[in-house]
């Protein structure tokens, strides 16, 4: 039985087929009877010989469905339109699948770039937290010690003080011995008082003068007399 189909040629992942008249008892690639066009799904080129496909579909040639289906699109123009508008559309939903994948990656990669961002953000707050009260706990803890000592040196410098303050009284005190050894040094005043009393002995004797007034009654008396005296003569 005679087949129209096609035989693959090419190379890995870059195939490229033939349309080709075969005995249907071969394999895929052997030995065949005419070529009568090709297909290329790579660029999407296909070509037959319509003349040499009728005569051995005439002849009773079973053509396989892809070889059918080329030269079905090769008698309709509109057909062959149609076909490469759906390729068309399945190359654009290809690209855009592929943009829709690459703005993914692109939007996943700056995602996870922000998360590292913040992490890494969050992180160094963290730590400059843990830094700023570490450091304020120091600086209390140094608060406190250099408080506790100030007590203590105020506690050790409180004793010196009162004993100070104890050693200085004794030495006010020491004024007042002072001026009991220099009062004994006062005979003056004593002999100062004396004088007065000398003097107030001695005026009593100086105020002894009381004839005057007995000279004064003999004045007043002289004329008295002459007065009756003269009455009488």
């Amino acid at each position: 039985m005679v087949r129209i189909r096609l035989k693959r040629t090419g190379t890995r992942n870059l195939s490229c087929f033939r349309v080709v008249v075969v005995d249907g008892r071969k394999t895929r690639d052997g030995k065949t009877i005419e070529e009568i066009g090709f297909y290329d799904p790579r660029h999407d080129e296909e070509n037959l010989n319509l003349e040499r496909y009728d005569h051995w579909v005439s002849v009773g040639a079973q053509p396989s469905d892809t070889a059918a289906d080329i030269a079905r699109r090769i008698r309709d123009p509109k057909a062959q339109e149609k076909k490469k508008a759906e390729l068309q559309a399945k190359a654009d939903a290809v690209a855009k699948e592929k943009a829709d994948a690459e703005a993914k990656a692109v939007a996943e990669k700056k995602a996870a770039e922000d998360k590292v961002a913040k992490e890494e953000a969050a992180k160094a707050k963290k730590e400059a937290d843990a830094a700023a009260k570490e450091e304020a706990a120091k600086k209390a803890e140094e608060d406190k010690a250099a408080k506790v000592e100030s007590e203590k040196s105020e506690e050790k410098a409180a004793p010196e003080a009162k004993a100070e303050k104890k050693s200085e009284k004794p030495e006010k005190k020491a004024a007042p011995e002072v001026k009991a050894e220099e009062k004994p040094a006062k005979p003056e005043k004593a002999e100062k008082a004396e004088k007065p009393e000398k003097a107030e002995k001695a005026k009593p004797e100086k105020k002894e003068k009381p004839a005057k007034p007995a000279k004064d009654a003999d004045s007043k008396e002289k004329p008295a007399a002459k007065k009756e005296d003269a009455k009488k003569e």
